[in-house]
Formats: C-alpha cells, structure tokens, sequence
C-alpha cells in the first residue's frame, strides 16, 4: 500500500513539474540583455529619454491626481460652506434662531453692555452726590441765621479746618469705594 501511495505522488509530480516551468515561461516577456557600453550613443540617447519621458508621465500623472484631489476638497468645503450659510441665515429669521443670536450676542458683549447701561448711570448718580455732600460738609460757607425786616443775621458754617480735612478723607474714600463696586460689577 505505501508503494502504490508512492507510486501516485511520484506520477503527479511528474505531470505537474513540467506544466509549473511552462507557466513561468509564459508569463515573463521575451527579453534580451545587452550592455550598454554595446549600444550605439544614438540607440542609448533614444532610450534614456523615453525613459525620462516615461518617469516624467508618471509625474504628471501623480501631480493629476493630487490636483483633482485638491479640487475635490474645494468644492466640498466650498458646498458645505454654502449650506451652511444658507441654513443659518433661515435659522436666524425664526424666532429660536433671534433668541439664540441675542444669547450668544450677550455671552459675548453682555458684562460691557451691562457695564455701560448700569454702570454709567451709577456713577454720574454717586459723583453728583459726593460733590454735594462735599460742599455742604467740607467747603466754607455762610447761611442766614436769622432774618428781620431790617435786619438778617449770617453765620459762617465749617470754619474748623481739621474737622474739613476729616470729612474730606471720608468722602474720598466713600467715592473710592463705591467706584470700586461699579468696577466690580462690570468686571465681574
């Protein structure tokens, strides 16, 4: 039995050595080698420039494909762009979309509007005060005392100096204060 086993391996490697050589014959062209040092200058000359020309092709085909490559990516960027204004700008005239700009317009321009509509105010309020609390504090001044038909009495108000120096140092910190609170509201 190992014989007649033998005996087939044996007769299919037979068959099938000679067809394996033909098929390699025939899939490799015919091809002849020769020198180059064998070849005329003009035959070489020829040879090398279809080469060159042949390398230069496939630079040109390969400068192509990256070409329409970088126009492809054009024009998609250039679609998606347009859809995206075009969706966008109907977005924008609905109400939600009105809602959102005025959002995102806020988080963006909010704490200096806020600053400006509440800030301004505040402090054109606090300086008018401080200025006439100053004055009725701290600056020198006479005030009717007593009023007749013949005569009026006048009296001289805040002529110690000190004490003038004092509230000024308090109102100065006063306005100092408050305006580091509008400060800190626009700020924060």
């Amino acid at each position: 039995m190992k014989k007649s086993v033998l005996f087939v391996l044996a007769a299919i490697a037979a068959f099938v050595a000679p067809m394996s050589g033909q098929t390699a014959q025939n899939q490799q062209p015919d091809t002849i080698i020769v020198r180059k040092s064998d070849l005329p200058p003009e035959v070489l000359k020829n040879l090398e420039s279809q080469k060159e020309l042949a390398q230069m092709a496939q630079k040109i085909e390969t400068y192509g494909k990256w070409v329409g490559l970088g126009k492809e990516v054009g024009v998609a960027v250039n679609d998606s762009l347009a859809a995206l204004t075009d969706q966008s700008e109907r977005f924008g005239k609905t109400n939600v979309g009105k809602f959102t700009m005025f959002i995102v317009a806020y988080k963006v321009l909010g704490k200096d509007a806020v600053g400006v509509v509440i800030g301004v105010p505040l402090l054109v309020v606090f300086l008018v005060i401080w200025v006439w609390s100053y004055r009725r504090t701290c600056i020198q001044r006479t005030i009717l005392v007593k009023s007749t038909k013949d005569d009026k009495v006048y009296e001289r108000i805040n002529e110690d100096g000190s004490a003038r120096a004092g509230y000024a140092f308090v109102h100065l910190v006063a306005l100092i204060g408050i305006g580091a609170l509008i400060v800190g509201t626009v700020i924060f």
